[in-house]
């Protein structure tokens, strides 16, 4: 599976992993990070997605009420850091815009 991956600098995922809990988004990410080239630092993995603040507002807290429902969840970045580190990933930024609740959430592979 990883060889379709191979070779890119950018892979993007673009409100996907809400639909999962932590155990499958892991299982989603880790082919990616995976397939990072290792020689280009400015590989990344970017995921667009809502982010929960803390404390979370209205709208993030019905989102993530919608999402448990179907068995996926909001998160927020502390929840992405841990779940992306799982992957193979550690966390480089968060990008976030004033007054939404979207943000992106930008990862590099991990070097152990």
């Amino acid at each position: 599976m990883i060889s379709h991956f191979l070779g890119a600098l950018v892979y993007l995922l673009r409100r996907v992993l809400h639909d999962y809990a932590d155990e499958y988004a892991v299982r989603i990410l880790t082919p990616l990070a995976q397939a990072l080239p290792r020689n280009d630092p400015r590989a990344r993995v970017l995921i667009m997605e809502q982010i929960v603040s803390d404390p979370p507002s209205p709208g993030n807290a019905a989102a993530d009420l919608v999402m448990f429902n179907i068995g996926g969840k909001e998160r927020s970045e502390s929840m992405w850091s841990v779940l992306v580190r799982e992957a193979g990933l550690k966390v480089v930024k968060v990008h976030r815009k004033p007054g939404t609740e979207v943000g992106v959430v930008e990862c590099a592979r991990l070097e152990l």
